[in-house]
């Protein structure tokens, strides 16, 4: 399993989020998500994806397909950095 970190610009949040719910019920790919937003900049996003492996990770982000639904949603597409992370654990209180 592969987390992709991915952060953003987008042009309107309150636009962007349903369109991105909407997105990850057909993208079969992306096996979870969270996404959060800046406290004082709610259009700066951060999301992380759970993928298979890095590589479908790297497919789906590079399609051309997908790219073009990211700009037509809204995302500022020379924003976007990706970082691939191997979870080491966790907890929670």
């Amino acid at each position: 399993m592969t987390s992709m970190l991915f952060v953003c610009r987008v042009e309107d949040y309150e636009v962007w989020r349903p369109r991105y719910e909407a997105a990850m019920q057909h993208v079969t790919d992306v096996q979870s998500w969270r996404v959060w937003h800046d406290q004082d900049d709610p259009n700066l996003v951060v999301i992380v994806e759970t993928y298979e492996s890095r590589e479908v990770a790297e497919q789906l982000l590079a399609s051309d397909e997908i790219r073009e639904l990211m700009a037509a949603d809204g995302v500022d597409l020379e924003s976007i950095r990706v970082r691939y992370l191997d979870e080491d654990g966790g907890g929670s209180r």
